[in-house]
């Protein structure tokens, strides 16, 4: 950690007396007892703010997530609490003591989970404008800048005060935990309103500190940063006009070159002069800003996390600490305009990268902090789309830890009627919610209603399967859960973004979409992972593994490969940018390396679809003829194989390129290594040099070809149908919004039970049969 920032001591982790491992399931536990999964959160503490908690109540709901108010807390940052202003309107927010009463007056064995924020307040922020994110026209913004020391002083003590005022209450010892929602979900709120680069007299400090640490003298900072006349005095940060006025000026590189590129020219202004992908020497001021930004953000929540958990140890209570942050691209709002319907999301700034949240294994890692919790992806909520959380889900399991979903759900009751992926009536709210408790059920992650803004939830049409749900819950929250190998890893490379060109587009199309229109559809579960997770020893073995962001392919990433997914009859499929970057240069040597077949790196930025072609291949043969897949999105440059490099490597082409007129290439590979994938009806074992890659020059790839492929790759296929499936050797349901008979195909014989009834259908069936009348969510655990 660098040591120009403030920062606390390290704790030990508490993580494993919090939450613990039942049965393969992890469960959130407070003295000793397992804390229901069935929870309400309402922060719009005023208005009818008791009358919706009733409503839970009478539901059986048992835990509640309370929120203490500004004036509450004001004083803990060492404010006093001013009356309003003349015409100042403020809401009558019903102060947290008083929430708590209202509760256990009502439910005596409820159990409270603190929901505070350490976005500074508005008299901080009014005393020390210098230290609050500053875009270049000195513009200020409702919070912090990262590398505000003053900031990271007081939110620690902010922190501590609020654990010892919660902890001396009535009702502190049943309080479970403190989970912080700063506002922007972690990143800066210049970057989600369209700025790039914070330039706060803060942050400016900040970054001359950490250029000085990386860099010791001039001359290495003028080499890094290509400068001949550079000092360490001058090494200030970026500006937004600098960085694109830059952008117009360079051209595009490639293997350190400078090229003839083919680009557009409505391509947005700032980005016409260089790559989507970047070289080293393109932007190395900006890149640092990004690598210094990773760092304060590690540093800042990090120090809360600590903050929080040496209070507890000081009152002598071990509490859960956990953040809504670290989406990475998962998250479902890349640009702010995404709820406003605008928005250019090719030229919007990468709001994870320039915040600082990216390569957050380390920050997962630390011990302070127990759990990440999040909303669900807003991309696609309506029933007939596939529920996920913003974040890296699996990757928390797998440290033990866990993810919290914030089930925002909107109902068609208050404003939130309107907004997209409302359930408009009482059969959308129980497939929807049913949904919702599906992704949480099968992947042994927790979930809780929440209000975020008017009255989702607040109908008794809304609380028939509310109320049907808790007993689930309750009963299934310490249910056995196993994982299945039948199923297609997303592994995500966080630290990838910095190779880009400071915007979100390819992410949001490569992951989210990826996600959304063919993942959650092919009739196969999925899982999130980092690729940094690989080299976890407990990391799970799969079938199928996707590679939307894998732009590096080095001696470590190889032998990650190799050791974890290469091998045993899997199956690879890489996206359009596969081992296009060295970490300096663009080339082409990282794909022929991987492929083994000889890849080239041509220098235009295309837009991408591939046409399908059969040639009697299992894979191609499935598809319907002529699939065509891919998006309008422009990027470059354009990784595609060598003319007939494919079969003179022995590869098969699946599908051709169409991307520029002038490029004539294969878009759609298969490549087997060995005995090849598990499903290619070649007989014997699979062993460690046993394998297949498919390599595809557009995304999103579609359901049905990732059906195909998975098949292929010997997966057990749970839904032939594009119906959105959860699953894992406990656990299986069904969502869908076709009308019909569907088969749940299981990969063993197994006792099934209707989730929901607890009713048992049978023993030792192979399938199970439902009739869907649209929506409808069927949930099943699997037992034998």
């Amino acid at each position: 950690m660098s040591g120009y920032l403030v920062q606390l001591d390290p704790v030990p982790s508490t993580t494993a007396s919090l939450i613990h491992s039942i049965d393969g399931r992890p469960v959130i536990m407070h003295d000793d007892q397992p804390v229901s999964q069935a929870a309400y959160c309402d922060y719009i503490t005023w208005n009818d703010w008791k009358d919706r908690v009733l409503e839970f109540i009478e539901s059986g709901v048992t835990v509640y997530y309370l929120s203490p108010t500004p004036e509450e807390t004001q004083p803990f940052w060492g404010f006093p609490v001013q009356p309003p202003k003349e015409g100042e309107w403020r809401p009558n927010r019903l102060p947290l003591a008083e929430q708590a009463a209202f509760i256990l007056e009502r439910v005596p064995e409820a159990l409270f989970i603190i929901r505070f924020t350490s976005t500074v307040p508005k008299a901080w922020a009014e005393a020390y404008p210098e230290e609050m994110q500053t875009d270049e026209d000195g513009k200020t913004y409702a919070d912090a800048s990262l590398a505000s020391n003053r900031y990271l002083r007081d939110v620690a003590a902010y922190g501590a005060r609020l654990v010892r005022w919660c902890e001396g209450m009535p009702w502190g010892n049943r309080v479970v935990g403190y989970l912080d929602a700063p506002y922007g979900e972690g990143l800066l709120l210049l970057n989600c309103f369209g700025k790039f680069f914070d330039c706060s007299p803060a942050n400016t400090a900040g970054f001359q500190a950490w250029t000085r640490e990386r860099y010791a003298t001039d001359e290495a900072l003028r080499t890094a940063w290509g400068d001949c006349s550079l000092t360490h005095a001058a090494a200030t940060v970026p500006s937004d006009r600098g960085w694109r006025e830059a952008c117009r000026a360079a051209a595009p590189t490639l293997n350190g070159e400078s090229v003839s590129a083919n680009l557009p020219a409505n391509v947005p202004a700032g980005m016409t002069g260089l790559f989507h992908w970047l070289e080293a020497g393109n932007a190395p001021r900006e890149q640092d800003y990004c690598r210094f930004m990773r760092d304060a953000f590690t540093n800042k929540f990090t120090l809360i996390a600590r903050a929080l958990k040496h209070a507890c140890a000081e009152v002598g209570v071990t509490r859960l600490v956990g953040f809504d942050i670290s989406k990475q691209p998962l998250m479902g709002w890349p640009i702010l305009s995404n709820f406003d319907g605008i928005g250019d999301i090719t030229s919007f700034p990468h709001i994870l990268l320039l915040s600082g949240s990216w390569n957050v294994g380390d920050l997962l890692d630390e011990p302070a902090i127990d759990l990440i919790f999040t909303p669900a992806d807003y991309t696609a909520r309506t029933v007939g789309f596939a529920y996920e959380a913003e974040g890296l889900t699996d990757s928390l399991l797998l440290r033990g830890k866990t993810m919290i979903i914030e089930n925002d759900a909107r109902c068609y009751v208050g404003a939130g009627s309107r907004e997209q992926g409302a359930f408009r009536n009482e059969q959308e709210v129980e497939a929807g919610l049913l949904r919702n408790a599906a992704l949480t059920l099968s992947r042994g992650i927790q979930s809780y209603w929440c209000n975020v803004g008017s009255s989702y939830f607040h109908d008794p049409g809304i609380h028939k399967t509310i109320a049907r749900m808790v007993p689930m819950l309750d009963r299934l929250n310490t249910a056995p859960h196993r994982e299945t190998r039948d199923a297609i890893a997303l592994i995500i490379d966080d630290e990838s973004t910095v190779f880009e060109d400071f915007t979100g587009g390819y992410q949001a199309l490569a992951v989210i979409w990826q996600r959304v229109l063919g993942l959650a559809h092919c009739g196969v579960p999925y899982r999130l992972f980092m690729l940094s997770d690989l080299a976890r020893e407990n990391f799970p073995p799969y079938k199928v593994y996707l590679f939307p962001n894998l732009f590096v392919v080095n001696d470590r990433v190889m032998a990650q490969l190799r050791e974890k997914v290469l091998r045993d009859g899997n199956l690879a499929i890489f996206g359009p940018a596969t081992g296009i970057h060295d970490g300096t240069c663009l080339n082409a040597e990282g794909a022929t390396r991987l492929f083994n077949v000889k890849m080239e790196l041509i220098p235009r930025t295309t837009v991408r679809h591939v046409i399908v072609q059969d040639n009697g291949h299992p894979i191609s043969a499935e598809v319907p003829a002529s699939l065509t897949y891919g998006d309008r999105m422009a990027y470059g440059p354009t990784l595609v194989p060598r003319e007939w490099a494919v079969e003179h490597a022995g590869g098969v082409s699946l599908g051709h390129a169409n991307a520029c007129w002038f490029i004539h290439r294969t878009g759609l590979f298969l490549k087997e290594m060995g005995a090849g994938t598990a499903g290619n009806g070649a007989t014997g074992a699979r062993g460690v040099d046993d394998y297949g890659m498919l390599f595809s020059s557009a995304m999103p790839l579609p359901a049905n070809l990732l059906r195909a492929a998975a098949r292929y790759a010997g997966c057990h296929i749970w839904c032939e149908q594009d119906d959105v499936i959860y699953a894992s050797d406990s656990f299986v349901a069904l969502h869908s919004v076709k009308a019909g008979s569907r088969v749940i195909h299981l990969p063993r014989p197994c006792t099934v039970t209707n989730a929901l009834t607890n009713e048992v259908l049978g023993d030792n069936l192979m399938e199970i049969r439902v009739t869907v009348t649209p929506p409808e969510t069927f949930l099943f655990t699997l037992s034998g």
